[in-house]
């Protein structure tokens, strides 16, 4: 099939004038012409057409085009694959510049109407993030600190307000609050520990980040020295994989179970009493849930939790109480004809 000019124009919405323009740069040569001296162009020029659009998208020039097809460099599949590449390029901007408007969309709908420069400011802080984050990445990351909010709040108020009185990182007070952002994080990032670095690094790198959150690189640097105190302990019972299958409880179910072994301890009450032993169950079930039943983990856990001060003070579980806690269990497992309370049938 061989076009004359008019139709090439029509098809590729070039300009007669713009093919004949090619045409007398040698750039796109018409492979015949009719009797009556019409330009007409087959299969293999339309082919280069396409090569040379694709290669103006790419913002080359037309002799950069030229010398191109004079070297070889510019056969149509690799121009096709550079082609490919551009777009999904544009995809992924054009993909980063609708999350933004929906973001300001949301303020908008949400009733929002802020002055000028909060919508600069706000622009800017997702300019940054996009150079952290994918837009997917990003949407799942702001969904989520959303959901997460009100619970973030009161722990990153907490951590301020540890730091400003200096409170040391390995205290109680403080790791108890590197637990609980500790397990706000894994939920926030969904489990991606990759994210949750990466987002580490951009609030150190970047201070325009600081003001939507509430943490900055002073906050963020105190929070992280109890944090890594932690996982050090945690670490030196449990290899990473291991780590991640340990499952978060409410911080209500600890401080019960350590205030009621404080209270069996301040009365005197024996190890080996019934009122122990229930304790002991109570904190093997309550293991076992932590652990997700799984024998090896929960006896790794076990170890960590006798072993680790720093662990105990994130759990909220004083020394007495784990003492407590501990020599009850052993005091269980050495009286094996003690009925197990799993085995016990309540009456009708």
């Amino acid at each position: 099939m061989l076009l004359k000019v008019g139709e090439l124009a029509k098809y590729t919405g070039l300009t007669v004038r713009a093919l004949h323009y090619y045409d007398r740069i040698g750039l796109l040569k018409p492979s015949g012409r009719s009797q009556s001296g019409y330009r007409l162009y087959n299969q293999a020029d339309v082919a280069r057409l396409h090569g040379i659009q694709a290669l103006r998208r790419l913002n080359l020039s037309l002799g950069d085009i030229g010398r191109l097809f004079e070297e070889g460099s510019a056969s149509l599949p690799l121009i096709i694959s550079q082609q490919i590449e551009a777009l999904e390029h544009e995809m992924a901007k054009a993909a980063e510049l609708r999350n933004r408007l929906l973001f300001i969309q949301e303020k908008f709908a949400s009733g929002v109407d802020p002055e000028i420069g909060t919508w600069l400011s706000t622009l800017g802080l997702m300019a940054t993030y996009s150079r952290y984050f994918s837009p997917d990445e990003l949407r799942k990351i702001l969904d989520n600190w959303n959901k997460l909010y009100a619970e973030w709040q009161p722990v990153i108020a907490g951590i301020r307000s540890a730091m400003q009185r200096a409170v040391p990182v390995f205290s109680t007070e403080v790791q108890m609050l590197a637990r609980r952002w500790m397990d706000l994080s894994v939920r926030w990032m969904e489990g991606n520990f990759e994210l949750i670095q990466r987002w580490g690094n951009m609030c150190r790198k970047e201070p325009i980040t600081h003001g939507s959150s509430g943490i900055d690189a002073e906050l963020l640097e105190y929070i992280s020295m109890a944090v890594d105190l932690r996982l050090e302990a945690f670490h030196r019972h449990f290899e990473p994989a291991q780590l991640m299958r340990i499952k978060q409880l409410p911080d209500v179910e600890w401080s019960s179970i350590g205030n009621a072994a404080e209270r069996l301890a301040h009365n005197g009450v024996s190890v080996n009493s019934e009122l122990a032993r229930q304790l002991a169950v109570r904190w093997s079930n309550l293991v076992d849930r932590v652990t997700g039943n799984d024998p090896s983990i929960k006896e790794r856990f076990l170890q960590a939790i006798w072993n680790e001060p720093i662990i105990q003070a994130g759990m909220a579980l004083s020394a007495q109480a784990c003492g407590y806690i501990r020599d009850a269990c052993l005091a269980a497992a050495a009286s094996p004809t003690t009925p197990s309370p799993k085995k016990t049938v309540a009456p009708a």
